[in-house]
């Protein structure tokens, strides 16, 4: 059976929850921000793993996906990092 826990506050979205039926504690990733980068694959975004035995989310990780070997621009770079900022602040604002 899937937990019936709610997002957390400020959530976008959330993966299918994992372990249902295992007998481990079911969990799910949870995404609070992902930002593209214009005209480029890259992307930024945090997420955390929320437990359903309280809900409580923790395991906070900033992820940058699409770069591999690929050039950015001027703008794409100074895109990028205020990604990379907006991901940093919120993590602290969710640990601290």
């Amino acid at each position: 059976m899937t937990p019936n826990v709610p997002l957390p506050a400020g959530a976008m979205f959330a993966d299918p929850w994992q372990e249902v039926g295992t007998g481990a504690p079911p969990w799910r990733a949870v995404a609070f921000l992902r930002r593209r980068i214009i005209g480029h694959d890259a992307q930024v975004s945090m997420s955390g793993i929320q437990y359903a035995a309280d809900s409580h989310v923790d395991d906070f990780q900033i992820l940058v996906e699409g770069l591999e070997c690929d050039y950015l621009n001027s703008d794409q770079a100074r895109e990028l990092a205020a990604a990379l900022l907006e991901a940093a602040d919120e993590m602290d604002r969710r640990t601290r």
